[in-house]
């Protein structure tokens, strides 16, 4: 239990370490900022104010990312990691969306920023149901004087 307890910890710091809004690092701008827009929203170095600079570079981005999507999710492989990112994703995929690329680039991709905080929250609730349900049952081990020790059970 206490290991499992570490690893969650250190998982959570590790997330935390990454950037406020979660995500990885920017590579030139420290930890990705306190707000969670800055990412992918409007402030320099981010990636709309790089993809929106140049209309073909954004088109060519998200052009990529379906095609991405689309040939990792014919890899069953996958399902998992991308069902991490569903949100994220289905805001690629959807069409309805494409014509936003185009008239205003920035707001795009706030929507990536949006969904991907989504798909953010919903690990996290995952994270705390899966803590939840692991205590429930060191409670019932513990309750019979069994106790989970070197990753197996003991009395």
């Amino acid at each position: 239990m206490n290991k499992f307890v570490i690893v969650v910890v250190l998982v959570c710091l590790g997330l935390v370490s990454a950037g406020r809004n979660g995500g990885p690092p920017e590579k030139h701008g420290g930890g990705g900022g306190g707000h969670s827009g800055e990412r992918y929203g409007g402030s320099s170095g981010t990636l709309a104010s790089k993809a929106c600079a140049n209309a073909t570079v954004a088109q060519s981005l998200v052009t990529q990312m379906q095609a991405l999507i689309t040939q990792l999710t014919s890899n069953g492989s996958f399902t998992a990691a991308l069902q991490q990112r569903a949100q994220e994703l289905a805001y690629y995929n959807n069409a309805a969306n494409t014509p936003l690329l185009t008239s205003n680039c920035t707001q795009y991709f706030a929507g990536v920023t949006a969904a991907t905080a989504l798909d953010k929250a919903a690990q996290m609730a995952q994270i705390q149901y899966t803590n939840v349900a692991n205590n429930l049952i060191q409670g019932i081990f513990r309750s019979v004087g069994v106790y989970y020790k070197g990753g197996r059970y003991e009395k």
